[in-house]
């Protein structure tokens, strides 16, 4: 017998009350992360750049290789979409929470510069979706030599 479960729905294959707990998980969630991360299901990153290019690095927990693309549309933009399948449960398992996302995801990610899609790399490793995007040659800065007379 489920402690903190009615007796009437202890019988029930999903418990009424374990639908109104994620819920509210979700609404809590929200709050805490912002609705614009939690409502469109796109992983997290951090992006950063210095003067030779930009830096990706997104989280994609359980997501495979060949679930995951990395585009290059226009001249300043970076696209990552994908797909987070989500695990399969047995009939006889019950779940006690199913906190994370699944589906399909897209991040489009607009640079301040132009890019060399030569140079670009893509690692997945650990969860981590690291990719390098360089600037192109004509973009980056140039020293201009100042001399004295």
């Amino acid at each position: 017998m489920r402690s903190g479960t009615p007796l009437i729905f202890q019988n029930l294959p999903i418990n009424p009350l374990e639908i109104f707990r994620r819920l509210e998980d979700d609404v809590s969630r929200a709050f805490n992360e912002g609705f614009s991360e939690v409502s469109s299901g796109y992983p997290p990153r951090n992006i950063w750049y210095d003067e030779n290019g930009a830096y990706v690095v997104t989280e994609l927990p359980g997501v495979t290789q060949d679930n995951i693309e990395a585009t290059v549309v226009g001249r300043d933009t970076v696209v990552i979409k994908g797909t987070r399948n989500a695990p399969e449960y047995q009939e006889s398992e019950r779940i006690i929470r199913d906190g994370r996302q699944y589906g399909t995801f897209m991040r489009s990610i607009s640079l301040p510069f132009d890019i060399d899609e030569k140079g670009m790399t893509a690692n997945l490793h650990d969860g981590l979706l690291e990719i390098y995007v360089p600037r192109r040659e004509e973009e980056k800065p140039k020293r201009i030599d100042i001399k004295t007379q």
